[in-house]
């Protein structure tokens, strides 16, 4: 199998002085990834206030999903407040991940998160936002959700830090920083001897196909199919994940 070509490298590193889990990453190649996808399907590339949310969703998913010892899948689905679009993030359990956004309305904010290990069922949790910021979200996520202390930061250089405090942990040392200074702060892990915990690669790419979009259409119950078809002797399709239009005859 030949490898994705760009590839976002994720490392998870065990703080024992603030007990805490670390976990750093470069999202750059995630964004990388994306742009070419787009391009090479046909898919609209959003604009650029869209790409920025996206970006900065891709890099915290990143960090969550990385965050497991166990890699499982998760999807991120948001209405931020005060936006006229939804934002949605999939990563899977083998590192391939896909984003898109959707037309939502700008007065309800709106947050769900599907996971998902193998061979078990999916688990859906709602939450409540209150910034715009999608790595706010993530936060959010893990504080309502799971009642775990989690801060994620993306940087605008793409570089992206989380920190997760483990029970009886204390991160008060960077609790205080900005963003910039919390990820130069947890990016120092290596000079500072922390213990790594393994490395995770991360890219872009949809599992969407013509046979998987053809098994979606035909497992629908008979009714919902003759609904959906009429008289139609062709439907185009769009993958909810990556925005990719396929033709089902």
């Amino acid at each position: 199998m030949q490898l994705p070509k760009h590839l976002a490298h994720f490392h998870r590193f065990l703080w024992e002085e603030a007990g805490s889990l670390v976990v750093l990453g470069d999202c750059r190649p995630l964004a990388k990834g994306r742009w070419e996808y787009n391009e090479q399907h046909g898919i609209a590339q959003p604009t650029a206030d869209r790409v920025a949310s996206l970006e900065r969703l891709m890099g915290a998913a990143g960090l969550a999903a990385v965050s497991l010892a166990d890699r499982e899948f998760w999807g991120w689905t948001i209405n931020p407040p005060d936006r006229s679009y939804g934002l949605f993030c999939a990563v899977d359990s083998e590192g391939s991940m896909s984003s898109g956004t959707k037309a939502a309305h700008k007065d309800v904010a709106a947050a769900v998160v599907q996971r998902q290990k193998v061979g078990e069922k999916v688990q859906t949790s709602h939450f409540d936002l209150i910034e715009s910021d999608p790595v706010s979200a993530v936060n959010a996520y893990f504080e309502q959700a799971e009642q775990l202390a989690t801060r994620a930061e993306v940087g605008s250089d793409g570089r992206c830090a989380l920190a997760q405090r483990l029970p009886d942990g204390d991160l008060s040392k960077v609790a205080a920083l900005d963003r910039q200074g919390f990820i130069d702060a947890l990016f120092k892990a290596e000079e500072l001897g922390w213990k790594p915990m393994g490395e995770v690669l991360l890219f872009y790419e949809c599992r969407c196909s013509d046979q998987q979009i053809l098994e979606m259409l035909t497992q629908l119950p008979a009714d919902r199919r003759k609904e959906i078809w009429g008289d139609l002797k062709r439907l185009d399709v769009e993958c909810p994940r990556c925005g990719r239009q396929y033709v089902v005859k």
